[in-house]
């Protein structure tokens, strides 16, 4: 994302001064990025958990102050830059099917609590366009507790929203091999596969199990031991920062 200027010329110092009066803080105001990704300063703060309009357009901040992009949140879509947008066909029907948590459940079988379906909650999506044929794939995550927590993978064929499969609760995105990682943690060991997706369904094309605890470490690729340094080999192909490679 571009870093967005906030100086502009102004004829009057008048108009400065009091601009400045009303709101001192914005004067220090100013996007910032790490490693993680970009949130907005303001003087000695940051926002966080809210919508903010900046720059003429709108962007979201979450729980932990940082800028939420490719996704929808609260029923809008967020583009690559993070702003408020429109969006392509498909993501305006993945929009429609995220604002009725009763659809979600009934008919695509997410885990959704009915406290959520009875206060008819809006439900969040990572947008990605996993093989990159120019359509983009949802992806939402549901539980009513960790034992049925999962990600549902949704892409959009022949006008019509198609359900591709479901993944583990922690998943990660290959934009190197243009696949997704999904496994179910549990106590530090986790079991899964990779999946590509290939004519709208999920195709899981390698397993893993990965035990690391203080009573046993183990690595096992598609049913096959493997050395900590040859599942890491492994992963590693996937891209170097993923969840799966051990230190």
């Amino acid at each position: 994302m571009k870093k967005i200027k906030l100086t502009k010329v102004i004829a009057s110092t008048l108009m400065v001064a009091s601009i400045l009066a009303l709101n001192p803080i914005r004067a220090n105001a100013e996007w910032r990025k790490d490693s993680k990704g970009w949130w907005y300063a303001v003087g000695n703060s940051y926002y966080k958990n809210q919508w903010k309009q900046i720059g003429g357009d709108w962007y979201y901040f979450g729980y932990n102050g940082y800028l939420v992009q490719n996704r929808i949140e609260d029923g809008y879509y967020l583009n690559s830059d993070g702003a408020w947008a429109t969006g392509s066909e498909e993501i305006q029907a993945y929009v429609k099917i995220l604002t009725n948590p009763r659809l979600l459940k009934d008919k695509y079988g997410l885990s959704i609590p009915n406290s959520l379906i009875k206060s008819n909650t809006s439900y969040s999506a990572d947008i990605v366009d996993i093989n990159k044929d120019g359509i983009y794939e949802a992806l939402v995550g549901s539980e009513t507790s960790h034992a049925d927590a999962k990600t549902s993978v949704f892409t959009y064929k022949n006008g019509n929203i198609q359900f591709s499969g479901d993944l583990g609760n922690d998943v990660y995105y290959s934009e190197k091999q243009n696949v997704l990682l999904g496994s179910v943690m549990f106590q530090g060991d986790q079991t899964g596969g990779v999946y590509k997706l290939e004519d709208g369904k999920l195709i899981k094309v390698h397993s893993f199990e990965l035990i690391n605890n203080f009573f046993k470490e183990s690595y096992v690729i598609d049913r096959e031991s493997v050395t900590k340094e040859q599942s890491n080999k492994f992963f590693e192909q996937y891209g170097e920062n993923n969840m799966y490679i051990r230190k």
